[in-house]
Protein backbone atom coordinates (compact mmCIF):
# COMPACT_ATOMS: atom_id res chain seq x y z
CA UNK A 1 0.00 0.00 0.00
CA UNK A 2 1.03 3.62 -0.33
CA UNK A 3 0.65 6.78 1.73
CA UNK A 4 1.09 10.27 0.38
CA UNK A 5 1.78 13.45 2.33
CA UNK A 6 0.52 16.37 0.24
CA UNK A 7 2.53 18.90 2.27
CA UNK A 8 5.90 17.27 1.61
CA UNK A 9 4.99 15.67 -1.69
CA UNK A 10 6.52 12.37 -0.55
CA UNK A 11 5.37 8.89 -1.53
CA UNK A 12 5.81 5.87 0.72
CA UNK A 13 5.45 2.36 -0.66
CA UNK A 14 6.00 -0.30 2.00
CA UNK A 15 6.16 -4.11 2.15
CA UNK A 16 6.76 -4.31 -1.58
CA UNK A 17 9.20 -6.41 -3.57
CA UNK A 18 11.61 -4.74 -5.99
CA UNK A 19 11.49 -7.80 -8.22
CA UNK A 20 7.75 -8.51 -8.47
CA UNK A 21 5.72 -5.47 -7.33
CA UNK A 22 7.86 -2.75 -8.87
CA UNK A 23 11.07 -2.99 -10.87
CA UNK A 24 14.16 -0.81 -10.85
CA UNK A 25 13.50 0.24 -14.45
CA UNK A 26 10.00 1.41 -13.51
CA UNK A 27 11.39 3.47 -10.64
CA UNK A 28 13.97 5.06 -12.93
CA UNK A 29 11.22 6.19 -15.27
CA UNK A 30 9.21 7.72 -12.42
CA UNK A 31 11.99 9.46 -10.45
CA UNK A 32 15.04 11.57 -11.22
CA UNK A 33 17.16 9.82 -8.59
CA UNK A 34 16.82 6.27 -7.22
CA UNK A 35 18.78 5.35 -4.08
CA UNK A 36 19.19 1.68 -3.20
CA UNK A 37 19.76 1.39 0.57
CA UNK A 38 20.11 -1.99 2.25
CA UNK A 39 22.13 -3.59 5.03
CA UNK A 40 24.90 -6.15 4.82
CA UNK A 41 23.46 -9.67 4.51
CA UNK A 42 26.63 -11.76 4.55
CA UNK A 43 30.23 -11.78 5.76
CA UNK A 44 33.38 -11.26 3.74
CA UNK A 45 35.78 -14.09 4.44
CA UNK A 46 39.48 -13.88 5.25
CA UNK A 47 40.17 -17.61 4.94
CA UNK A 48 42.78 -17.73 7.68
CA UNK A 49 44.61 -21.04 8.23
CA UNK A 50 43.29 -23.04 11.17
CA UNK A 51 46.74 -23.32 12.78
CA UNK A 52 46.52 -19.65 13.75
CA UNK A 53 44.50 -20.95 16.71
CA UNK A 54 47.62 -22.65 18.08
CA UNK A 55 49.88 -19.64 17.63
CA UNK A 56 52.00 -19.27 20.75
CA UNK A 57 52.47 -15.56 20.27
CA UNK A 58 50.49 -13.95 23.11
CA UNK A 59 49.85 -10.81 21.06
CA UNK A 60 48.13 -12.87 18.37
CA UNK A 61 46.37 -15.09 20.88
CA UNK A 62 44.79 -12.10 22.60
CA UNK A 63 43.77 -10.59 19.30
CA UNK A 64 40.75 -9.24 17.56
CA UNK A 65 37.41 -9.40 19.21
CA UNK A 66 36.14 -7.71 16.08
CA UNK A 67 37.30 -7.33 12.50
CA UNK A 68 35.58 -6.29 9.33
CA UNK A 69 36.26 -9.69 7.79
CA UNK A 70 36.10 -13.24 9.07
CA UNK A 71 37.57 -16.69 8.60
CA UNK A 72 36.27 -19.47 6.40
CA UNK A 73 33.26 -20.17 8.57
CA UNK A 74 29.72 -21.25 8.66
CA UNK A 75 27.65 -18.31 9.85
CA UNK A 76 27.50 -18.26 13.64
CA UNK A 77 30.20 -20.94 14.02
CA UNK A 78 33.68 -19.50 13.37
CA UNK A 79 36.50 -21.95 12.83
CA UNK A 80 38.97 -19.70 14.67
CA UNK A 81 37.75 -18.32 17.99
CA UNK A 82 38.24 -14.60 18.52
CA UNK A 83 37.83 -13.65 14.86
CA UNK A 84 34.49 -12.13 13.92
CA UNK A 85 33.04 -10.24 11.01
CA UNK A 86 31.94 -6.66 11.58
CA UNK A 87 28.38 -7.74 10.80
CA UNK A 88 28.47 -10.27 13.62
CA UNK A 89 30.15 -7.87 16.06
CA UNK A 90 27.87 -4.91 15.31
CA UNK A 91 24.70 -7.01 15.42
CA UNK A 92 25.86 -8.39 18.76
CA UNK A 93 26.52 -5.07 20.48
CA UNK A 94 23.29 -3.64 19.05
CA UNK A 95 21.32 -6.45 20.71
CA UNK A 96 20.27 -8.56 17.72
CA UNK A 97 18.68 -11.73 19.20
CA UNK A 98 20.35 -14.04 16.67
CA UNK A 99 23.86 -13.01 17.74
CA UNK A 100 23.86 -13.87 21.43
CA UNK A 101 26.47 -16.56 20.71
CA UNK A 102 29.03 -13.79 20.10
CA UNK A 103 29.09 -13.01 23.84
CA UNK A 104 31.23 -16.04 24.71
CA UNK A 105 33.48 -15.51 21.69
CA UNK A 106 34.33 -11.95 22.72
CA UNK A 107 34.65 -12.83 26.42
CA UNK A 108 37.03 -15.66 25.59
CA UNK A 109 39.13 -13.48 23.27
CA UNK A 110 39.41 -10.57 25.69
CA UNK A 111 39.56 -12.07 29.16
CA UNK A 112 40.68 -15.70 29.11
CA UNK A 113 44.41 -16.21 29.34
CA UNK A 114 45.96 -17.80 26.28
CA UNK A 115 48.70 -20.43 26.06
CA UNK A 116 49.70 -20.20 29.71
CA UNK A 117 50.19 -16.44 29.60
CA UNK A 118 51.34 -14.82 32.84
CA UNK A 119 49.05 -12.48 34.77
CA UNK A 120 51.05 -9.44 33.62
CA UNK A 121 51.06 -10.34 29.92
CA UNK A 122 47.38 -11.27 29.98
CA UNK A 123 46.56 -7.68 30.97
CA UNK A 124 47.63 -6.57 27.50
CA UNK A 125 45.02 -6.93 24.77
CA UNK A 126 45.79 -6.51 21.09
CA UNK A 127 42.75 -6.09 18.84
CA UNK A 128 42.88 -5.73 15.07
CA UNK A 129 40.07 -4.18 13.04
CA UNK A 130 40.54 -4.85 9.32
CA UNK A 131 39.04 -2.14 7.15
CA UNK A 132 39.02 1.61 6.56
CA UNK A 133 35.29 2.31 6.42
CA UNK A 134 32.83 3.87 8.86
CA UNK A 135 31.94 0.46 10.31
CA UNK A 136 35.60 -0.27 11.04
CA UNK A 137 35.94 3.03 12.89
CA UNK A 138 32.70 2.33 14.77
CA UNK A 139 34.05 -1.03 15.95
CA UNK A 140 37.33 0.55 17.05
CA UNK A 141 35.54 3.35 18.90
CA UNK A 142 33.26 0.95 20.78
CA UNK A 143 36.23 -1.20 21.77
CA UNK A 144 38.14 1.85 23.02
CA UNK A 145 35.42 3.30 25.23
CA UNK A 146 35.49 2.86 29.00
CA UNK A 147 32.66 1.34 31.02
CA UNK A 148 31.53 4.82 32.03
CA UNK A 149 31.39 5.96 28.40
CA UNK A 150 29.59 2.81 27.23
CA UNK A 151 26.96 3.08 29.97
CA UNK A 152 25.76 6.36 28.48
CA UNK A 153 25.10 4.72 25.09
CA UNK A 154 22.22 2.51 23.96
CA UNK A 155 24.45 -0.54 23.40
CA UNK A 156 23.11 -3.88 24.58
CA UNK A 157 23.94 -4.57 28.23
CA UNK A 158 25.28 -8.01 27.27
CA UNK A 159 27.94 -6.30 25.14
CA UNK A 160 28.88 -3.62 27.67
CA UNK A 161 29.28 -6.22 30.42
CA UNK A 162 31.76 -8.17 28.28
CA UNK A 163 33.65 -5.29 26.67
CA UNK A 164 34.09 -3.44 29.98
CA UNK A 165 32.96 -5.61 32.92
CA UNK A 166 31.83 -3.92 36.13
CA UNK A 167 34.50 -3.61 38.79
CA UNK A 168 32.10 -3.51 41.74
CA UNK A 169 33.50 -5.55 44.63
CA UNK A 170 30.12 -7.12 45.43
CA UNK A 171 29.70 -8.22 41.83
CA UNK A 172 33.16 -9.78 41.97
CA UNK A 173 32.32 -11.78 45.07
CA UNK A 174 29.01 -12.91 43.60
CA UNK A 175 30.77 -14.23 40.53
CA UNK A 176 33.58 -15.78 42.53
CA UNK A 177 36.07 -14.43 40.00
CA UNK A 178 37.98 -11.69 41.80
CA UNK A 179 41.27 -12.40 40.05
CA UNK A 180 39.73 -11.98 36.61
CA UNK A 181 37.99 -8.77 37.69
CA UNK A 182 41.29 -7.30 38.91
CA UNK A 183 42.82 -8.17 35.56
CA UNK A 184 40.00 -6.39 33.76
CA UNK A 185 40.49 -3.22 35.82
CA UNK A 186 44.09 -2.72 34.72
CA UNK A 187 43.90 -3.92 31.14
CA UNK A 188 46.08 -2.22 28.52
CA UNK A 189 44.11 -2.41 25.26
CA UNK A 190 45.68 -1.64 21.88
CA UNK A 191 43.35 -1.42 18.88
CA UNK A 192 44.89 -1.31 15.40
CA UNK A 193 42.80 -0.27 12.40
CA UNK A 194 44.36 -1.80 9.29
CA UNK A 195 43.48 -1.13 5.65
CA UNK A 196 44.78 -2.35 2.31
CA UNK A 197 45.60 1.14 1.06
CA UNK A 198 46.23 4.59 2.49
CA UNK A 199 44.01 7.03 4.34
CA UNK A 200 43.12 8.87 1.13
CA UNK A 201 41.38 5.76 -0.18
CA UNK A 202 39.58 5.18 3.12
CA UNK A 203 35.78 4.97 2.99
CA UNK A 204 35.18 6.67 6.34
CA UNK A 205 33.75 10.16 6.83
CA UNK A 206 35.27 13.00 8.82
CA UNK A 207 32.46 12.73 11.38
CA UNK A 208 33.42 9.17 12.31
CA UNK A 209 37.10 10.11 12.41
CA UNK A 210 36.45 13.08 14.70
CA UNK A 211 34.74 10.74 17.17
CA UNK A 212 38.03 8.86 17.51
CA UNK A 213 40.03 12.05 18.04
CA UNK A 214 37.69 12.93 20.93
CA UNK A 215 37.94 9.59 22.73
CA UNK A 216 39.98 10.99 25.58
CA UNK A 217 37.34 13.65 26.18
CA UNK A 218 34.56 11.07 26.53
CA UNK A 219 36.47 8.62 28.72
CA UNK A 220 37.44 9.15 32.34
CA UNK A 221 40.89 10.60 33.05
CA UNK A 222 42.05 7.42 34.76
CA UNK A 223 41.18 5.21 31.80
CA UNK A 224 41.61 7.58 28.89
CA UNK A 225 41.99 6.33 25.33
CA UNK A 226 43.83 8.16 22.62
CA UNK A 227 43.92 7.94 18.83
CA UNK A 228 47.48 7.43 17.63
CA UNK A 229 48.15 8.45 14.03
CA UNK A 230 51.43 7.28 12.53
CA UNK A 231 53.06 10.00 10.45
CA UNK A 232 55.15 7.48 8.53
CA UNK A 233 51.97 5.69 7.42
CA UNK A 234 50.42 8.99 6.32
CA UNK A 235 53.51 9.91 4.32
CA UNK A 236 53.68 6.46 2.73
CA UNK A 237 50.02 6.74 1.72
CA UNK A 238 50.36 10.21 0.22
CA UNK A 239 51.51 9.07 -3.20
CA UNK A 240 51.30 11.05 -6.43
CA UNK A 241 48.00 9.35 -7.23
CA UNK A 242 46.68 10.08 -3.75
CA UNK A 243 47.58 13.75 -4.09
CA UNK A 244 45.51 13.92 -7.26
CA UNK A 245 42.60 12.33 -5.39
CA UNK A 246 42.94 14.93 -2.64
CA UNK A 247 42.81 17.81 -5.11
CA UNK A 248 39.63 16.39 -6.64
CA UNK A 249 37.82 15.80 -3.33
CA UNK A 250 37.20 18.40 -0.63
CA UNK A 251 35.95 15.81 1.93
CA UNK A 252 39.13 13.75 1.50
CA UNK A 253 41.23 16.92 1.83
CA UNK A 254 39.55 17.70 5.15
CA UNK A 255 40.17 14.16 6.40
CA UNK A 256 43.82 14.38 5.32
CA UNK A 257 44.23 17.67 7.20
CA UNK A 258 42.59 16.30 10.35
CA UNK A 259 44.90 13.28 10.36
CA UNK A 260 48.08 15.23 9.64
CA UNK A 261 47.21 17.89 12.24
CA UNK A 262 46.51 15.19 14.82
CA UNK A 263 49.82 13.46 14.07
CA UNK A 264 51.71 16.77 14.32
CA UNK A 265 50.02 17.54 17.65
CA UNK A 266 51.04 14.14 19.00
CA UNK A 267 54.64 14.65 17.91
CA UNK A 268 54.73 18.07 19.60
CA UNK A 269 53.39 16.59 22.85
CA UNK A 270 55.97 13.81 22.75
CA UNK A 271 58.79 16.31 22.23
CA UNK A 272 57.57 18.40 25.16
CA UNK A 273 57.40 15.31 27.34
CA UNK A 274 60.98 14.36 26.46
CA UNK A 275 62.16 17.88 27.36
CA UNK A 276 60.66 17.56 30.83
CA UNK A 277 62.16 14.15 31.51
Amino acid sequence: GGDQDDDDDDDSLSTSSSTSDVTLNELRKLYDVVVLAYGCESDRELNLPVDVVNNNNNRTAAAAAATTTTTATTSGNPTIRGVLSARQFVNWYNGHPDFGWVTERVRDALWNRKNGASSSSSNKQSIVVVGHGNVALDCARILAKTREALDSTDLATRAIDVLRPKTNANANAARGNEQQQQQQQRVDRTISVVGRRGHVQGAFTIKELRELTKLNNHNSNSNGAELVVRRDELEMGTTETSQKELKASRPKTRIHKLLTDHAAKQQHQQEQQREHE
